[in-house]
């Protein structure tokens, strides 16, 4: 039996396995209660979530009984202390792994005999092997039907190319259009700001979007801002651009978007909004820049939903920021540094899943793009990862 995406998971469905005494699979394991607080049991916990992340993703049950790897019960947690607990895992996971997993998720599911049933959903990595690094341990664990297992030299060595190999490839992608957009038609030149999500499956090349679908789906893909626009096919597959004149600051923003035939989405803006001079300098608006790219994330996401494209994505964030720029907040307050390069290439981020947060997902790119002129991180973010802007 397979279990839904975490978001749609619910206490049926736990009571479904333990109803068909169903297997222990590769990505699913099932566990009587919380790790405890000694060394061993923090470090028996790393392995399980590690080895899920280094193979399929996947769950682990917590609440669950099992014998010989078949759920028999479903207890639920007894004395379960939600924020405590989940805290308690998250810190462990966070200093016990490199490097660290993103978007890992917990999810209570209730109305269970002793309390709730604990699910912890692990996403398939893209920047795996994750290293078991507590206490110096230095293990490398990946998981099969049978269960967890130390990887040898030969499965850590192609996990290490496979992961190079993508991200080489991502890397190139971003290179390659950010050279092409100032040879679009549409007048934008170097973009302030390029956004690109890919679908991984998509960098083969592959035909997999009829053109007419991003038309049929005009909405979504439609720039965020501007009152001129217009649509058409082009070779790649097809373009939404709009161009909006600012006043107050003068001149004009172009912005545009291209679905592409193999599944990618980009969007490329030249927004007085996000990049403007003042008082001689170069101002950045990092706040402007986080909202304009989550927006165009979750409709995005909505897109590649409808045309029938399925995550993971990883997405790509460019920023012309001028050297000596400073980030423009609306406050006369001294900024701590300038930005020291022309461009800023913000890390890979990836949405492995169709219900992944952007906000939640975007945190390293955030952070970087921040840290860029001197800022411990964005303040978009409490010190868990949390997203606290409105």
């Amino acid at each position: 039996m397979s279990l839904p995406p975490i978001q749609d998971l619910t206490g049926d469905n736990v009571r479904r396995l333990v109803a068909e005494s169903a297997r222990e699979l590769q990505d699913l394991e099932y566990k009587r209660d919380l790790p405890g607080n000694k060394d061993a049991d923090k470090r028996e916990f790393l392995a399980d979530v590690s080895s899920l992340a280094n193979s399929a993703g996947g769950y682990i049950l917590f609440g669950m009984e099992s014998r010989n790897g078949s759920a028999t019960s479903a207890r639920g947690l007894r004395q379960y202390r939600a924020d405590a607990d989940r805290l308690r895992l998250e810190e462990i996971l966070r200093s016990g792994l490199d490097p660290r997993i993103q978007q890992i998720q917990f999810k209570e599911l209730e109305g269970f005999p002793e309390g709730p049933v604990l699910a912890l959903w692990t996403p398939v990595s893209f920047a795996r092997p994750h290293l078991i690094t507590f206490q110096d341990w230095s293990r490398f664990y990946a998981r099969g039907v049978a269960g967890k297992f130390i990887m040898d030299v030969r499965q850590i060595r192609d996990a290490f190319v496979a992961t190079s190999t993508l991200r080489e490839r991502l890397e190139a992608i971003r290179d390659q259009r950010w050279i092409a957009a100032r040879t679009l038609d549409i007048g934008v030149g170097f973009p302030d700001l390029l956004v690109q999500l890919i679908p991984y499956v998509s960098i083969d090349g592959a035909e997999r979007v009829q053109p007419r679908l991003y038309e049929e789906n005009l909405r979504l893909l439609r720039t965020p801002v501007g009152r001129a626009t217009n649509s058409r096919y082009t070779s790649n597959g097809y373009a939404f651009y709009s161009v909006r004149q600012d006043g107050d600051r003068g001149g004009s923003s172009r912005n545009y978007a291209l679905g592409f035939r193999s599944g990618m989405v980009e969007y490329g803006a030249l927004d007085r909004s996000l990049r403007r001079v003042a008082d001689g300098h170069e101002r950045l608006g990092a706040v402007a820049i986080e909202n304009r790219v989550i927006e165009v994330i979750t409709n995005y996401q909505l897109l590649l939903a409808r045309v029938g494209v399925a995550p993971p994505f990883g997405v790509l964030v460019t920023v012309m920021a001028g050297m000596g720029a400073v980030l423009d907040e609306g406050t006369p307050d001294p900024i701590p540094a300038r930005i020291g390069e022309a461009f800023l290439r913000l890390p890979l981020c990836e949405l492995t899943h169709a219900a992944s947060d952007p906000r939640t997902s975007l945190r390293p790119a955030f952070d970087v793009l921040w840290q860029a002129a001197g800022w411990p991180g964005s303040p978009s973010y409490d010190s868990s990862g949390r997203w606290v802007r409105r």
